[in-house]
């Protein structure tokens, strides 16, 4: 409101979301080296994506986040 926008109806803020027990915490990573980054190069139309996505979907546990 002081930055002259009014929140619609119903409207709460994100931080009472954790009050009222509305959230599901991630996992937190304690040491960078638990971070894991990986660039695919190649020609277009090559099948990077479709082995991206496969990738992505068979090691739901790295929790991986599919850019591009």
């Amino acid at each position: 409101v002081e930055q002259g926008l009014v929140p619609q109806e119903g409207f709460r803020p994100w931080a009472l979301a954790v009050t009222d027990g509305n959230t599901v915490m991630g996992p937190s990573l304690s040491d960078p080296k638990d971070c894991e980054l990986m660039m695919i190069v190649g020609l277009p139309a090559s099948g990077k994506t479709t082995w991206a996505e496969k990738w992505v979907r068979d090691h739901p546990e790295k929790r991986y986040v599919l850019l591009g």
